[in-house]
């Protein structure tokens, strides 16, 4: 998925984002652009999953595979990778899992 931030011109406290950033390719450019609209002591907070070794992905990447279909509709990475990126954005960087269960 592709995105704009358009032309903003006002800089924020919190920026904040749930389960949305996987959906976006480029996410090394949306942090930096996201950092840019931070106040000088502004914090930026997002939940990001960890899909690549859910069951639901798994099973994705099955019939994906199954019937040749793309699969690369999540850009999802590693805690690692998301500190990798966010470090060089963000003063602080404060990484940690969580797991919720769904009863289905």
């Amino acid at each position: 998925m592709n995105y704009e931030l358009l032309n903003i011109q006002t800089k924020f406290d919190p920026i904040f984002a749930n389960a949305s950033i996987h959906w976006i390719e480029n996410q090394n450019k949306l942090f930096k652009e996201l950092s840019e609209l931070l106040n000088k002591n502004g914090i930026f907070a997002a939940q990001l999953p960890l899909i690549k070794n859910s069951i639901f992905h798994q099973n994705l990447e099955t019939l994906t595979q199954k019937y040749g279909l793309n699969s690369r509709i999540f850009y999802a990475l590693e805690p690692y990778e998301y500190y990798d990126i966010l470090q060089n954005y963000f003063k602080e960087v404060e990484i940690w899992q969580s797991t919720y269960y769904h009863i289905l």
